[in-house]
């Protein structure tokens, strides 16, 4: 539930750290599209906490085996945050709300091809929204490694059903 993000922020975030956390939101969507493990493991803190909608993950090592049961649904989709809104938080860690958007582009058995083309001109529909979320990150600056995302919140999510692939998940 997102309340009150439409004020103004009470503390100025610095236009830096601001371009920073946002990159670092964008760089992980484009580490799932190219389903690069380390990249989007790298991405949280060690002592990471995710409250996701298939259950709460903690830490690295269990946010591997997460990503692994996550897999099936990734081939074919692309992944889009929008209207980012960066708020302070105590401590000096920065908060990111963010509508992500998954893009079903191609089916899972065509994705690889559908991908790999200049020019796929589709006729069922795709590509379509498969999945509407609301997500909060909480990032941690660290000076050796930069902003981090410590807390992840996915929340109000909607899924387009039809285009689930047929694989269990």
């Amino acid at each position: 539930m997102i309340t009150g993000k439409g004020a103004p922020p009470r503390h100025a975030v610095y236009p830096a750290d601001r371009a920073e956390v946002i990159d670092r939101v964008n760089r992980l969507n484009v580490a799932f599209d190219e389903w690069d493990i380390e990249a989007m493991v790298a991405a949280f803190t060690e002592d990471c906490v995710i409250d996701h909608p298939r259950g709460a993950i903690r830490g690295h090592d269990q946010l591997r085996a997460f990503y692994a049961d996550y897999f099936p649904l990734t081939p074919g989709v692309r992944r889009h945050s929008l209207n980012h809104v960066v708020d302070p938080c105590p401590g000096g860690e920065l908060e990111v709300l963010h509508y992500t958007l998954l893009v079903r582009v191609a089916a899972p058995s065509d994705a690889e091809a559908a991908l790999a083309a200049p020019l796929t001109d589709d006729t069922s529909g795709l590509p379509a929204i498969f999945i509407h979320a609301i997500v909060t990150d909480r990032f941690r600056h660290d000076r050796a490694r930069g902003w981090r995302i410590a807390r992840r919140r996915v929340e109000s999510t909607v899924a387009n059903a039809a285009l689930r692939p047929a694989s269990p998940v």
